[in-house]
């Protein structure tokens, strides 16, 4: 039997100014000559049915091979309005990843989330709608009424409560098929990372000092790759995503400030002034910061699109909307990885 094709349901036509437009956002082509305007639109049309890939023309054939390399056309059978991931999967097809394959690969991850607070409270929540197979939710904080602004998975009733518990009983009630495991653990030594199972991939979203230099270690020797995720002030954050032997590390680059220096008197007034510090925190950047993040996180374990945080850390500044980049390149001097290979 020949196999049929038909349009994506993402697809859609409109004029504006005289001009065509052929599908919207990142697969948005802009025809201006009418001659080809119609041509492109009788092309569509074919395939509002299932149809197979014939042609009258070669500029016909050119316009069906571009719309197939756009999954603009697609298998008959590829879509169904009735899956769950439906919506999903329509996403992947129009990033160019083939929706099928992408969501067995999600289904085939396994994500620890380290901190299960304003990010890894709902972050958590994103990847198993997502269809992500297995997560590991490590945190030892009970839940407190000051969370409860930003941490929406909580409720009142959960004061006290294990963050990772309320947080897992959550997760299963939107999706029964992930497999979530809790680990009531805080990350304070090297040690710690290495009790933890192996997996595809660790986000790090715990606001305990020094744990991404931990994670840092950690991940180049497992040869895992890992994320933060987080805020600064009323910065969103997201990477470096780190891919141990394929891109640097958290230590490649200097781009952190610190307490680093000879002189001891100023290093004292710098902890002295710090030491009190709080970190401003509400709902709509941990969000924002989220959402970003998780882009990158299901390219990469759906293996699609292009990951745009490697080698790099994104901040989107809320009070006027701009990015900033820190370079995390790598550096072949780097004593963390410089030796590893990919």
């Amino acid at each position: 039997m020949t196999k049929k094709y038909k349009l994506a349901p993402f697809f859609r036509v409109g004029m504006q100014s005289n001009k065509l437009y052929l599908g919207f956002g990142s697969v948005q082509k802009e025809v201006s000559l009418p001659f080809l305007q119609n041509i492109y639109l009788k092309t569509a049309s074919k395939f509002t049915t299932p149809n197979e890939l014939n042609h009258t023309d070669d500029v016909e054939k050119d316009i069906i091979e571009e719309m197939l390399q756009k999954n603009i056309l697609i298998p008959e059978e590829m879509y169904h309005r009735d899956d769950r991931y439906s919506r999903h999967h329509l996403y992947y097809l129009m990033s160019g990843g083939m929706s099928p394959e992408v969501q067995k690969k999600l289904k085939k991850s396994h994500v620890i989330v380290l901190g299960c607070g304003g990010i890894g409270n709902l972050l958590a929540t994103a990847l198993a709608t997502a269809g992500i197979g297995e997560i590991t939710l490590v945190d030892n904080d009970e839940i407190e009424l000051t969370n409860l602004t930003r941490q929406y998975l909580y409720n009142e009733s959960d004061i006290g409560k294990y963050k990772v518990e309320v947080l897992k009983n959550a997760i299963n009630a939107k999706n029964s098929d992930c497999e979530v495991t809790t680990i009531k653990k805080h990350i304070k030594k090297i040690e710690d990372l290495y009790e933890l199972p192996n997996s595809n991939l660790i986000i790090a979203s715990a606001d305990v000092d020094d744990v991404c230099d931990l994670i840092n270690i950690y991940a180049i020797d497992k040869k895992i790759a890992w994320v933060n995720v987080g805020y600064v002030e009323d910065v969103a954050v997201w990477g470096p995503f780190i891919i141990p032997g394929q891109t640097g590390c958290l230590s490649c680059q200097d781009n952190i400030a610190s307490d680093k220096t000879e002189n001891k008197e100023t290093k004292e007034l710098i902890r002295s002034i710090n030491k009190g510090y709080q970190a401003p925190s509400t709902g709509p950047i941990n969000m924002l910061a989220i959402s970003l993040a998780m882009f990158d996180i299901l390219r990469f374990l759906g293996d699609y699109g292009k990951i745009q945080s490697l080698n790099k850390r994104i901040g989107l500044w809320t009070h006027d909307l701009k990015f900033e980049m820190q370079d995390y390149s790598k550096n072949p001097k780097c004593k963390s990885c410089a030796s590893i290979k990919e």
